[in-house]
């Protein structure tokens, strides 16, 4: 019996053996390509939320920076509108001021016909259009007769005519003090409404005449409110750098006593987080954002100078006719600032405003051996395309060259007060140029729009400051000056009444509780206690000035406070909100119910261009929206390398900016990879 081929056994499934390894090795790489796929994803998905994160960040600091050169912009604003009420309402009752155009400096005499030269602005005031007092080179005393002891008729004369030249001499000396006064109430009233102004005597009487001249903040009170409202948005800027930010971590800082001073971290690390969702990253602590920015990222460097006024005063001359008379001569009383304002601030051009972070997240992937993988992205943005400036000499808003009047009791600078108006006007004005000028002034007299016999009443007044107020042609391109010129469709910085309201405190709120020793402080600055800045002015006096400006400002702020300020745009100033009228319109009602109608001056007056005004252009396809252009800053993502190598010379010598970035020792391990 034959049998066939004999089995071998052990042969069986040799090759399931083969297939299992491939189909592990099929595995192995598809777990590998899986795992590099999710990571790839992870990491555009890391790097996208960075750099978004860095462009809020940025962000912020562009909103910052063109609040704050807006009301950089509104600081001069408010020095125009002192020079209104200086150079025009206290100077056009004189016979020689100018009642329309012309060419040529202002003849700044009391009249035509008598060879008077003031040289400067004089303020005289009065209220009553037929007895005119401003245009008088000299008042005679009363020719009062000898006395005749015998004749009784005589003696009553005499006694009456006595009488009536004390009177005189009364009005003489009243005429000068109201003038004073008024000057003094434009630079440094701090009763907005002038309810709460303690005075007496003859004071509260010229309060009452005087009303509609000076109502409003003085140029003093307020120039230092927006200068402390940009100071406050600075610190903003330049809030320290947040390290190992978290979800918890920001819930913390939603809840600081001044939650816009932790905006920028906030929303920073927001956009990254809800960039990244919950599916690709762990658990929410283990999202962590590092801010890699110094502490110094906006220097503003204040434009500071010192001014003489002057108000028309009288002198008591007695000439030896008449013991008990004299004659009242004109004079020019000086009203000196005692120390420097500021009256407009510039950005430090060698100190970068950027934004630098790096977020780290753990990444789940599905075959790692090692659990969640840690991530890290870098990103840089920067605010840019505007400016907050230019920066001016202190010349820059006077005009020098005046002659020395009598009396010399103060410290006197030898300069009045002006700024360039024209295109064509040197940068430092002089005599004939800027509000010297009588075209300008003759057209902001006709601002007023005042009839010739009719009352001037307050809103005749805020008609004329909005008028002197507008942007001049010299001013184009080198302010950022808030406005809806062009129609932008999508921004638009004022309501239905032309006002812009936005977030800007006096003080930091976490400082806000202390509100005298911040007023204090800030004044202290202003008049330094150990220094009179090189001036003859009494230490005593700089001493007396810095008290009754501490009081009367932290007055104020009590009132800012409950929202009891000065009316801007019918609504009254409050502490933590700064209101903006446009610049480019005027009420011609009460201010309290406005009506904005635009502006309408000569283009020699006016810079209302979109082209002139703008700052920046938008990245819209529409070319019509394009060439109309945007106000303020916009941002810009940066890398890394140029924010190590600082290839942006800021300075004239060619050197970059001072403030360096500060990515720590893990950043320093980081950054020469990164190629970005």
């Amino acid at each position: 019996m034959t049998t066939g081929p004999k089995q071998k056994t052990g042969e069986k499934g040799q090759a399931s053996i083969l297939i299992g390894m491939m189909m592990l090795t099929f595995i192995l790489f598809f777990g590998f390509a899986v795992n590099t796929g999710m990571l790839i994803n992870a990491k555009i998905n890391l790097q996208n939320a960075a750099d978004l994160a860095a462009y809020a960040g940025a962000a912020q600091q562009a909103r910052l920076l063109t609040n704050i050169s807006y009301l950089n912009y509104e600081m001069r604003r408010q020095y125009k509108k002192f020079l209104f009420r200086y150079y025009v309402i206290g100077n056009m009752a004189q016979d020689s001021f100018p009642k329309g155009p012309a060419n040529g400096p202002v003849p700044w005499r009391p009249s035509r016909y008598k060879d008077i030269t003031y040289q400067v602005p004089v303020v005289c005031i009065i209220y009553n259009g037929t007895d005119n007092y401003c245009h008088m080179t000299e008042l005679p005393q009363i020719m009062i007769p000898p006395a005749t002891p015998l004749d009784a008729i005589n003696t009553t004369l005499v006694n009456q005519l006595e009488q009536i030249e004390q009177i005189r001499l009364e009005n003489c000396k009243s005429i000068g003090s109201s003038n004073a006064f008024v000057l003094l109430l434009w630079l440094f009233n701090s009763d907005p409404d002038l309810s709460k102004l303690s005075l007496s005597g003859k004071y509260r009487d010229f309060l009452q005449v005087t009303k509609g001249l000076t109502y409003g903040l003085g140029l003093v009170p307020r120039e230092l409110i927006l200068r402390w409202r940009i100071d406050t948005l600075n610190s903003y800027i330049n809030a320290p750098p947040e390290i190992a930010v978290t979800r918890e971590r920001v819930n913390t800082l939603k809840n600081f006593v001044d939650p816009i001073a932790k905006e920028r971290t906030v929303d920073a690390f927001l956009s990254a987080y809800n960039t990244l969702g919950n599916n690709t990253f762990a658990d929410d602590n283990e999202i962590i954002m590092d801010e890699l920015i110094p502490p110094q990222l906006s220097v503003l460097k204040d434009i500071k100078t010192r001014f003489d006024t002057y108000a028309l005063d009288y002198e008591l001359i007695n000439t030896g006719h008449s013991p008990r008379g004299a004659n009242c001569q004109p004079m020019m009383r000086p009203v000196t600032l005692p120390a420097e304002l500021t009256l407009g601030v510039y950005k430090d051009p060698s100190v970068l405003t950027y934004y630098a972070l790096r977020l780290k997240a753990k990444a789940r992937v599905l075959f790692s051996p090692f659990g969640d993988m840690e991530l890290k992205a870098y990103a840089a943005a920067q605010p840019f395309g505007s400016r907050i400036g230019p920066e001016l000499s202190a010349g820059h808003f006077l005009r020098s060259g005046v002659a020395n009047p009598s009396p010399r009791s103060l410290d006197l600078v030898g300069s009045v007060p002006n700024l360039p108006i024209l295109s064509g006007d040197p940068i430092q004005p002089t005599r004939g140029t800027g509000f010297d000028n009588q075209a300008v002034s003759g057209v902001f007299y006709a601002g007023l729009q005042a009839g010739p016999y009719s009352l001037i009443d307050q809103t005749n007044f805020n008609r004329g400051y909005q008028v002197a107020m507008v942007p001049n042609p010299w001013e184009k391109g080198k302010y950022n000056i808030i406005n809806d010129l062009g129609e932008d469709y999508f921004v638009s910085n004022f309501d239905k009444n032309r006002i812009a309201a936005f977030w800007a405190p006096v003080f930091p709120l976490d400082k806000k509780s202390n509100l005298a020793g911040s007023v204090s402080n800030a004044l202290d600055a202003l008049f330094p206690p150990s220094t009179t800045s090189g001036s003859n002015v009494s230490q005593s006096d700089l001493d007396n000035m810095r008290s009754q400006l501490k009081s009367v400002m932290t007055q104020y702020m009590t009132r800012l406070e409950s929202g009891d300020g000065e009316v801007i745009g019918g609504i009254k100033e409050g502490f933590n909100i700064v209101r903006l009228e446009d610049p480019f319109s005027t009420r011609p009602g009460d201010p309290k119910a406005p009506t904005p109608i635009p502006i309408n001056l000569p283009g020699t007056l006016l810079m209302n261009s979109p082209q002139d005004v703008k700052t920046s252009w938008d990245n819209t396809k529409n070319n019509q929206q394009y060439a109309k252009g945007r106000v303020g800053y916009s941002v810009k993502i940066v890398s890394f390398e140029s924010l190590t190598n600082r290839k942006q010379p800021a300075n004239s010598d060619g050197t970059g900016w001072m403030n360096e970035l500060t990515p720590g020792a893990e950043g320093d391990e980081d950054l020469p990879y990164i190629r970005h």
